[in-house]
């Protein structure tokens, strides 16, 4: 689902953050519901309610966010993310393994790269406070998902 725009004008970079990033936050909301009840390891799940928790409380900022600039997000992960977020649901996986290196690595490793960029490039000021506001929160997910894999 594509982000639609209300009001005003708004760089397209800009757009494509807010829709890139609300994507990404719903996709680790959902994947960490899920690893709360598939994960068998305490420290997964205890990662995953982390995830869960903080990542909503970031997208409700974000939404706000959009909301201030006329901006409606998208209501659920991209098709890709989606994918990742079955992939987890099926049976036969190491879902720890899994959940952590698609979830808590790779798609942090994303959401840095495109947090780091706009709280370089965007031209919006709000926008670019945003995400230079919750880069280290990413990072700290990141390190804390990178420490739990080499545990396992």
């Amino acid at each position: 689902m594509s982000v639609i725009q209300l009001e005003g004008s708004i760089d397209p970079r800009d757009l494509k953050f807010l829709e890139s990033a609300a994507e990404a936050g719903l996709a680790v909301t959902e994947s960490g519901r899920l690893a709360q009840k598939l994960a068998r390891m305490p420290s997964i799940r205890d990662f995953a309610a982390k995830m869960e928790n903080d990542h909503a409380q970031l997208n409700k900022a974000l939404n706000n966010l959009a909301s201030h600039k006329g901006i409606t997000l998208p209501a659920s992960p991209s098709p890709l993310q989606r994918a990742q977020v079955e992939i987890l649901s099926q049976p036969g996986k190491n879902f720890e393994q899994d959940y952590l290196d698609r979830i808590g690595i790779a798609l942090h490793e994303a959401a840095i790269r495109l947090f780091e960029d706009a709280a370089g490039n965007s031209p919006d000021n709000d926008i670019r406070a945003f995400a230079q506001a919750h880069l280290s929160e990413l990072k700290a997910h990141l390190v804390l998902a990178q420490v739990l894999r080499e545990s396992i």
